[in-house]
């Protein structure tokens, strides 16, 4: 089972039997057995709609109990939610399938942590950030000032 909070604080603990499948198959449209044989798993790291639908399928009777309908969950998921809520479903995903599936579950965790790390890659090239290693010294107001703005000691300094 996996516990997040969503944005107005409400918690939600997501945990997956065949019913809950069902319900996800019927409301979020899609079938969660595709994150073992398929390619799902990595569609819901790369589309936070399609996490916050397959979430609220999940919690439904929750949210019902709750009188929190699907647009007022939906509000509530951004940012660090998303993250708490993809994580509380791989933990519940993992729960559910049997230990002979964990294995090629896990080889989808994976895939779709490569895939993201290699847009971050991407994104890095773009700004420019991959080309300049890291220096010594770089901290919160950012890299030490080269030697070229900082004078060279003239010449009679040094003599004595």
């Amino acid at each position: 089972m996996g516990k997040f909070k969503d944005n107005v604080g409400r918690e939600w603990a997501i945990t997956i039997a065949v019913t809950d499948m069902k319900r996800v198959r019927a409301l979020a449209r899609v079938d969660l057995v595709e994150c073992v044989t398929g390619d799902l798993w990595r569609r819901i790291v790369n589309d936070p709609v399609l996490l916050a639908d397959v979430t609220f399928a999940l919690v439904k009777p929750q949210a019902d109990a709750a009188k929190v309908s699907d647009e007022d969950f939906g509000r509530s998921m951004w940012g660090g939610p998303l993250a708490d809520a993809l994580e509380a479903l791989q933990d519940a995903l993992t729960d559910f399938f049997p230990s002979h599936q964990h294995p090629t579950l896990m080889a989808r965790y994976l895939e779709a942590a490569e895939e993201v790390l290699a847009r971050i890659g991407e994104a890095r090239k773009v700004m420019g950030l991959e080309s300049r290693p890291p220096v010594s010294g770089d901290g919160p107001g950012g890299p030490p000032e080269s030697s070229a703005s900082t004078p060279a000691p003239s010449p009679s300094a040094n003599s004595t």
